[in-house]
């Protein structure tokens, strides 16, 4: 009996890893370009909730809450966690399973009103929690908090940099959760420190540096 090895041609590869990603990109694109959908899919980012939890925390119709809840599920951005009797129906909880954000190939596939949706969303919901986090004294206590706020001039190659500079926190804070949610199984209490972290990098129309 004989057998053969078929080879992989390298550039079919690269050509299907491709697709792989513009698929990816593709449904992030259209996760995010609802405003209210990408505040649902950060929520869920952070714990489980039903529609109609969420339709009160953001004073949103439930109706309106629960399409957009439809709509991240067959997106495969969220799963189902658990169902519980509630007021003679059945309440439905969710988690989710990717990242309110998406990369260059997500961002460049939303239309120019998603993006800016997308933006005044993220920065009243960054800033709200910020300025929350002012009323009740998370900036007093603790002497360690970085704040930083500048503009610069920089090249198209400078603000690639520092593009991939900025994901680059961004996946390491990602893994910091990882390991303290391990830490915490394992029984190594050391508390918990609720952590608020905005990375915000946009073309300023003032562009004057400070």
């Amino acid at each position: 009996m004989s057998t053969s090895t078929k080879t992989v041609n390298p550039k079919t590869r690269r050509d299907k890893s491709k697709a792989q990603a513009l698929d990816e990109a593709t449904r992030m694109a259209k996760a995010l370009s609802h405003p209210l959908r990408s505040v649902i899919l950060s929520r869920l980012n952070e714990r489980v909730a039903s529609p109609s939890e969420l339709a009160e925390e953001l004073d949103a119709p439930l109706g309106t809450v629960s399409y957009h809840v439809r709509t991240l599920l067959n997106l495969d951005c969220i799963e189902l966690v658990s169902t519980r009797p509630r007021r003679g129906a059945v309440e439905h909880h969710y988690r989710a399973i990717r990242r309110a954000w998406g990369d260059d190939s997500t961002w460049d596939l939303l239309p120019p009103n998603a993006r800016r949706g997308f933006a005044a969303e993220w920065f009243k919901m960054a800033f709200g929690d910020a300025r929350e986090a002012l009323d009740a004294g998370g900036f007093d206590e603790r002497s360690d908090c970085n704040m930083y706020f500048s503009r610069f001039d920089l090249d198209e190659q400078a603000w690639r940099q520092l593009s991939e500079r900025m994901n680059e926190l961004l996946e390491y804070a990602v893994q910091l959760q990882a390991e303290s949610a391990g830490r915490s199984l394992d029984g190594e209490q050391d508390g918990k420190v609720k952590t608020g972290v905005i990375l915000a990098q946009y073309e300023s129309k003032d562009g004057a540096p400070r």
